[in-house]
């Protein structure tokens, strides 16, 4: 009677989830922004990040309006506010994470 080896197979998981503390959104359309700040917030909540910032111009504020209702509406969203001065004012927004 013949035993049968069993092949052994090593498998490496590499994981590239360094979770971005930004991500700039300027000259992307609402359409394309929001799916990016899904995923982005998705990740950051993954890594544990409790901060993040999210640029998004001023412009004529639609991007920037888009993205505060998208954050209003996710449940990994603690509170969010304008960036500081020296860090983009009315153009970026900080959020926080639960």
């Amino acid at each position: 009677v013949k035993k049968q080896q069993a092949k052994r197979r090593n498998i490496s998981v590499h994981t590239t989830s360094k979770a971005k503390l930004e991500i700039n959104l300027i000259g992307m359309t609402v359409y394309e922004a929001l799916p990016e700040v899904s995923k982005f917030i998705d990740n950051a909540v993954l890594s544990n990040l409790s901060t993040v910032t999210i640029v998004h111009g001023v412009g004529s504020g639609a991007l920037r309006n888009a993205v505060i209702d998208s954050l209003k509406n996710n449940k990994s969203v603690k509170a969010f506010r304008n960036a500081p001065q020296s860090g983009g004012g009315f153009g970026a927004t900080v959020v926080e994470l639960k």
